[in-house]
């Protein structure tokens, strides 16, 4: 049942890309810092994400900077580990309004330094990597709401069903570390 659930991850990272939606208003931010923070298996963590990534991609095509996106995810996933490697951090929906927040930071200043490294839109000086931050600005906020929305969905479902169905976590085994 567990590869089920990681399986339906996958799957709904790509179809939440492929589906029609706002710029940048997809859960796979969300989903990256959920694996981070409850799939014990650090390279199940990074694969989940990734995966879903790279299946859209396939469909969607490539594109300059690539290595920076994923390179997003993937840091956003090892925040997931650091921030949440215990239950003290687990327990406080302080500690995960404050990554919902941070990650989409993360992930803005890490793609869109991509971006201005591949020398395609923007020059290689100081001026052309500022002028590149400044017109992603309006991308933004969309980045931060579904990183919100979407992590509130996840983090808020895995908290219902510790309290409704405890026994189908534990069978599961994806995170002993989740206590609240």
């Amino acid at each position: 049942m567990r590869w089920l659930l990681l399986l339906a991850f996958i799957v709904a990272g790509v179809l939440f890309r492929w589906l029609p939606h706002p710029p940048n208003f997809t859960p796979l931010l969300a989903m990256a810092l959920f694996a981070g923070a409850h799939i014990q298996h650090r390279g199940l963590a990074l694969a989940v994400p990734l995966l879903a990534i790279g299946l859209s991609d396939l469909w969607l095509g490539t594109y300059p900077g690539m290595w920076a996106v994923y390179l997003g995810y993937a840091l956003i996933v090892v925040s997931g580990f650091w921030w949440f490697k215990g239950s003290a951090g687990l327990g406080s929906w302080g500690h995960r309004a404050a990554l919902l927040t941070l990650a989409p930071f993360i992930f803005f200043f890490v793609s869109n330094l991509g971006v201005w490294a591949n020398g395609l839109l923007y020059p290689r000086t100081a001026e052309g990597l500022w002028l590149c931050y400044v017109m992603a600005v309006p991308f933004f906020p969309a980045t931060l709401y579904s990183t919100w929305v979407y992590g509130l969905v996840l983090f808020g479902g895995w908290s219902l069903l510790e309290k409704l169905q405890p026994q189908w976590l534990e069978v599961q085994a994806l995170s002993v570390r989740v206590k609240n």
